[in-house]
């Protein structure tokens, strides 16, 4: 089988950006952002080449000098442009082959990293090249299983134990290879204690791996989070309602209070659509209390769902709401209820098999779409694969589609939704949902960051206009095909047609007439996703 390939974060801790391939060729330091494949990089031992998850492409520098280009180019084994090593103990990224250089983030800004002289440990700007490897994959969500709440993140400096809200960053954490605990929603914040004594203050401060206040370790078989500095303490979440966690002595296994201080590391749940194929539908929070299977809407949080350790399909779009089935018969009810892990009506498995969503409590009944319009879905004696309903239950569990930034890179600029109206080609702004987009299954080019809007054209002519609409699946205007060969978007109506960024300052794309590879202007329609 293929080896696992592992991705971590290129975190510059002086400046707490990471390093950040938005699209194809640039490389910027931003602000880390969970979930974000464009963050996240692969390190190939056998060839020496730093691999972008988002973008499969490589980091490549050509310029042996102070200053040199840095950006990411197609991976080649060949390229000694692309070849680095990480040197754990100075914690720079060498060039391998312009022997003496590192990367640098180039500005505070991180707008621009680039090349240079690797500095010595002592130099004050040692600092721009100093990069720790965070993995994205070591973010936890750290639970007290007895009082059903999580740790928390409240603001940048204070901590409590509060219910799970599903893909809140505010509830992630890592305890990296320091020995910190740091915080993955607030920015270079670590637990902190500075009281070896019961009840002693645990807040948040900023991170430093010399800072003995902040080092702990995790006994995976007494789950307790013990302190490495005060011997003996424990973090302990100080009352049920957890507002106020504090240190406590670290409690024997068989004390009646070890429940306050025995935490569980989980994974946190992926947010999954649960379509149901045959129908073209999927699960939608209907306000706070229903459910309903619904057409598609893209980046709605309503029509995502995770499926979590304690078999809660939790709803990501409304707080703290599960599905729950109370009444085990056909057309039994289902519905939104407050989430609890000892709600056994709450309880669900998926067998991937089957494609069905079985109640782990009401055994033998399936989630059933219910009728074709999906608006009242119930419970259902889960059906053979034989049966001809069964395509009533039968769901799958999808990704929702990926953002994406359409680049062109001879003019350097980002199509970008202005206003609910317009498009242009703009500088890229980090992390702005406005320079995001999803050619989605029907072939729409939607907007993530103007609410149901899509790439529309409606005149097929050289310099037809080309604007936001209203997203609509039979509107013919919105129909685009991305050829992947010639970077072309094709318009699939107005046959012949390519979106082009109309001059370079990118104000007023337009159609135009599809030019062939070898055209001087061919540079006006080259895109890449």
């Amino acid at each position: 089988s293929a080896p696992t390939v592992s991705f971590y974060k290129l975190h510059v801790d002086a400046y707490d950006f990471v390093l950040t391939n938005p699209s194809s060729e640039p490389v910027v330091f931003v602000a880390d952002v969970a979930n974000a494949p464009a963050q996240e990089w692969s390190f190939d031992s056998a060839t020496s080449q730093v691999v972008n998850r988002g973008t499969g492409r490589c980091l490549d520098a050509w310029e042996p000098k102070n200053g040199g280009a840095v950006h990411t180019w197609d991976c080649s084994a060949n390229n000694i442009n692309q070849y680095w090593s990480y040197e754990a103990t100075t914690k720079q990224l060498r060039h391998k082959t312009h022997a003496g250089y590192c990367l640098d983030i180039g500005t505070p800004t991180g707008t621009k990293p680039h090349l240079w002289q690797c500095h010595t440990s002592t130099h004050p700007d040692v600092k721009n090249q100093q990069l720790t490897v965070l993995s994205p994959s070591l973010d936890r969500v750290v639970t007290n299983t007895a009082f059903g709440t999580v740790l928390t993140a409240v603001g940048d400096a204070a901590i409590a134990f509060q219910p799970c809200v599903a893909s809140s960053v505010t509830q992630l954490w890592q305890l990296d290879s320091s020995q910190l605990l740091r915080s993955t929603g607030a920015t270079n914040k670590c637990v902190d204690a500075y009281k070896p004594e019961n009840g002693g203050p645990v807040h948040l401060w900023d991170c430093s791996a010399t800072n003995v206040n902040q080092l702990w370790t995790y006994e995976a078989t007494t789950k307790q989070l013990q302190h490495k500095t005060h011997i003996g303490y424990c973090l302990d979440i100080g009352t049920p309602t957890g507002t106020k966690p504090h240190l406590w002595q670290c409690h024997a296994s068989t004390h009646p209070d070890v429940k306050n201080q025995q935490l569980t590391l989980l994974s946190p749940a992926l947010d999954l659509v649960v379509t149901n194929t045959a129908f073209g539908s999927v699960l939608t929070a209907v306000g706070d209390a229903a459910i309903a299977f619904q057409p598609l809407v893209a980046s709605s949080v309503t029509q995502l769902w995770q499926l979590d350790s304690s078999q809660l399909l939790r709803s990501t779009g409304v707080t703290n709401k599960c599905v729950d089935a109370y009444k085990p018969e056909n057309g039994g009810p289902v519905h939104l209820w407050d989430c609890s892990a000892t709600n056994v009506n709450q309880l669900w498995t998926y067998d991937a098999t089957t494609k069905q969503l079985q109640h782990k409590t009401h055994i033998g009944y399936c989630l059933d779409i219910g009728t074709p319009t999906g608006t009242k879905p119930h419970l259902w004696q889960c059906h053979a694969s034989t049966h001809p309903d069964v395509k009533n239950q039968q769901l799958t569990l999808l990704l929702p589609a990926l953002d994406r930034v359409v680049t062109n890179t001879a003019f350097e600029r980002v199509l970008t939704a202005v206003g609910d109206a317009a498009i242009a080609f703009q500088p890229l702004v980090a992390s702005s949902a406005t320079q995001l987009w999803r050619l989605d299954s029907s072939q729409l080019l939607r907007s993530t960051g103007a609410t149901n809007k899509c790439v529309d054209a409606y005149k097929p002519e050289n310099g037809g206009a080309v604007h936001l609409w209203d997203c609509d699946a039979t509107n013919v205007n919105q129909y685009w095909s991305y050829d992947a060969t010639t970077k072309q978007l094709f318009h699939k109506t107005h046959v012949g047609y390519c979106l082009d960024i109309g001059s370079p300052s990118g104000e007023a794309p337009h159609l135009w007439t599809c030019l062939p590879t070898t055209h001087a202007d061919v540079k006006n329609q080259v895109f890449v996703f």
